[in-house]
């Protein structure tokens, strides 16, 4: 018998909720790549970063690191410091209509 991490933590892979929230991982984590890449690119240090946010070097450097759930004022904050500004949009899940229908 084959297992599959979906199978063993209990949740339905083709859930749109399931999809959904894995692409909203997926989408921060390429935003964060983003900021990085930008920052590198102007070579502005973590140093130079997290003195403008003022944090330490350390939280910046966490904040790099794909995999963490920083607050919208984080990375607005890193951002600006990297001259760039944070737009936040919302887009419906056509998936989750029917449902969101069916438990109204």
């Amino acid at each position: 018998m084959s297992f599959t991490f979906a199978s063993l933590a209990g949740y339905d892979p083709g859930d749109p909720r399931i999809t959904a929230a894995r692409e909203d991982f997926d989408n921060l984590g390429n935003l964060i790549l983003k900021l990085v890449a930008r920052r590198k690119a102007l070579g502005i240090t973590q140093c130079d970063v997290a003195r403008t946010m003022g944090t330490t070097q350390s939280a910046v450097s966490r904040l790099e690191r794909t995999g963490g759930n920083p607050t919208v004022q984080t990375l607005q904050e890193y951002a600006r410091a990297i001259g760039m500004r944070l737009n936040l949009d919302a887009s419906p899940i056509d998936a989750l209509r029917a449902d969101l229908k069916a438990s109204a």
